[in-house]
């Protein structure tokens, strides 16, 4: 095996073609840890130990470690990381497309307008891309929406979530309605149907307006082809090449987990990643797609890896997928995550364990010893907070956990141990991996900061500041190079 792969990293030439497609993977909350836990899941799902399994993204040639933090923390939230990777500035937690001058949870539309933040889908559309926005979470959750919306507040998605004092700015599923920048993104596929219905209908809006019905209007009066949406039958019997224009609204809220979902009723990610490459690929000028697999986050916030890791694995069929219909030479794909979840793969567990189980000492052949001398198991995975501690504390005084060897692991609701009782579990604040594969997947090796990810991919896409360079980018030049020729003239 380690053969084969410093064979193949010697076969790897750079490609430093322009990029006339651009595909950004993110799985919400994949850090190191889920990609180690999924990956050792999914052998053992095959019949193997496990621990020698990989993903598709493993064979890419360029792999990277990027750093989460926001503004304002050390352990950020998916509205920073995402801004951050989609529009080449950091900012703070819990903002949409603003840097980080705005107060979080204020409501000013002139500061909002005078900080808002122009990334990849605005470089995209104004160089003729097509576009596509694709997620399991609503589409007006923190990730996607970082890539259009902008706002002070990520849970104003909408206006019945938007306090009084908050009312002069527009909710994030407005904004998707509204915002110069949507009026061109020809596919958005995703949950949070409510968020665009007025209540009287069974959604959430208090403003009397369908927005669905809203959005048709616009493409209506544009004399644009367009579909709508709402279920696994309606996306299968979509045509990609008779629609300019596509929303997919497959759940009130965001979609079920993999484990959970009827395959009947609802598309899984393969299914929307697979309809929406088709579709914008028919653009003559390539395209750009957002996909993400926000089940991993919300599986890990209630302490459920087996969930978490079934959908690690459909995101590999993803990301497959458009290897499948893409070609290398013109297409930039990338995988990675918008920061990671606060658990662990603990002890030392025997060659093939079960990744869900609980640990035997190989050596020793017997159970781990506790402090007291005596020996008992304790499950692989642990998290630092949520509610798994609720599940498997006891109020016996001679032992503070129940017995693990009772437990059903591979139940789809087995919730591991945390230290902490929380509602919901913590993101963790390590860099994250990321893999590149396309022109200029190189740019993407090392280790940065997290909103380099943007500026990569326009250089590689030829999008850099539309050819245009700001004052502070010609001030910088300017004093390096004058930098340079006083080191030389002394």
């Amino acid at each position: 095996m380690a053969q084969r792969d410093l064979k193949h990293r010697l076969e790897v030439q750079l490609n430093t073609n322009k990029a006339k497609n651009v595909i950004i993977f993110i799985g919400d909350g994949m850090g190191i840890n889920t990609h180690t836990g999924a990956r050792i899941y999914k052998g053992q799902k095959n019949g193997k130990s496990g621990e020698e399994d990989s993903f598709a993204w493993e064979n890419f040639p360029a792999t990277g470690l990027f750093k989460t933090y926001s503004v304002d923390h050390q352990v950020p939230d998916s509205a920073a990381t995402a801004t951050a990777i989609f529009s080449g500035v950091k900012t703070r937690s819990d903002v949409l497309g603003i840097d980080s001058v705005p107060a979080f949870n204020a409501c000013y539309p002139d500061l909002v307008e005078k900080h808002k933040l122009q990334g990849l889908l605005h470089k995209a559309v104004a160089n003729g891309k097509a576009t596509g926005i694709v997620t399991t979470d609503r589409i007006t959750g923190g990730t996607p929406g970082s890539l259009y919306a902008h706002i002070q507040n990520r849970d104003w998605e909408a206006d019945s979530d938007v306090p009084e004092y908050g009312k002069a700015c527009p909710d994030v599923a407005k904004q998707m309605i509204y915002n110069d920048v949507c009026h061109s993104v020809n596919l958005f596929f995703g949950g949070g149907r409510s968020k665009f219905v007025k209540k009287e209908d069974g959604g959430e809006r208090n403003d009397g307006e369908d927005l669905i019905l809203t959005w048709m209007k616009e493409k209506e009066s544009l004399e644009k082809s367009f579909s709508v949406l709402y279920d696994k039958k309606d996306l299968d019997d979509w045509s990609t090449s008779e629609t300019d224009f596509v929303l997919g609204l497959f759940n009130d809220s965001a979609m079920p987990f993999e484990l959970e979902r009827d395959s009947n009723q609802v598309p899984s990610l393969e299914d929307m990643t697979r309809k929406a490459i088709q579709r914008l690929k028919k653009g003559p000028n390539g395209f750009f797609l957002m996909v993400e697999s926000a089940g991993i986050d919300k599986a890990h916030h209630r302490n459920w890896p087996k969930k978490a890791f079934e959908e690690t694995i459909m995101l590999e069929k993803s990301v497959q997928v458009a290897l499948d219909l893409s070609d290398p030479k013109d297409t930039l794909i990338i995988v990675t995550a918008d920061h990671s979840q606060s658990w662990t793969i603990n002890g030392y567990p025997k060659r093939g364990n079960n990744i869900l189980g609980y640990v035997y000492d190989v050596v020793s052949k017997r159970y781990i010893e506790n402090y007291d001398g005596s020996f008992s198991p304790y499950s692989t995975i642990t998290y630092s907070s949520g509610l798994g501690f609720k599940d498997h504390f006891t109020n016996d005084s001679k032992k503070a956990w129940e017995d693990l060897k009772t437990i059903n692991y591979n139940d789809n609701n087995y919730r591991a141990p945390s230290l902490f009782l929380r509602k919901s579990a913590t993101h963790g604040g390590e860099d994250v991996s990321l893999y590149a594969y396309g022109p200029w997947a190189h740019l993407l090796t090392g280790v940065h900061e997290q909103n380099y990810i943007a500026h990569a991919v326009m250089h590689a896409s030829g999008w850099s500041n539309n050819g245009r360079t700001s004052k502070a980018s010609f001030l910088v030049i300017f004093f390096c190079v004058a930098i340079i020729f006083y080191s030389i003239r002394r």
